[in-house]
């Protein structure tokens, strides 16, 4: 969860950070001119995130949002999973063919890149100390 907290500041802490809200339903929404980020206990995968990146099978979404820019799009989804690292990068090792792998940072954090002509994937997989596997996707259209 922090991770989603970090990438949620991070998306949102130039100065056009405009407003913490509450929504009808008691989630918290940041946001500003270029972005709204929900935060809460039930945050959901953006409805327009990438179908070209595959959603780990039975992980649940802990941070979802979308940054729309110029030209380019970027969305960060994080999820969590009680399987092990080693399943994870070998999920998307194997459901990631459309695109090339760019760059490769094996430990703990792994971080795998992906590559296509439209679209740069950065998956970021980290063992927990409470026993989760952590999952960052960000994508970002070229």
């Amino acid at each position: 969860m922090l991770f989603a907290v970090l990438a949620a500041a991070s998306s949102l802490s130039s100065s056009a950070c405009r407003k913490i809200a509450e929504k009808a339903n008691g989630s918290p929404t940041v946001a500003n001119d270029a972005a709204t980020v929900p935060m809460g206990a039930s945050p959901k995968i953006p409805a327009d995130f990438p179908t070209t990146v595959p959603i780990y099978p039975g992980a649940k979404a802990v941070f979802g949002s979308k940054s729309p820019g110029p030209g380019n799009d970027a969305w960060s989804v994080q999820l969590e999973t009680a399987d092990t690292t080693d399943e994870v990068l070998a999920y998307y090792k194997a459901n990631m063919s459309d695109f090339s792998p760019k760059s490769t940072g094996m430990g703990n954090p792994s971080v795998v890149v992906y590559e296509r002509p439209t679209l740069v994937v950065t998956l970021i997989v980290t063992r927990q100390a409470w026993a989760m596997t952590s999952i960052g996707l960000n994508a970002n259209s070229k």
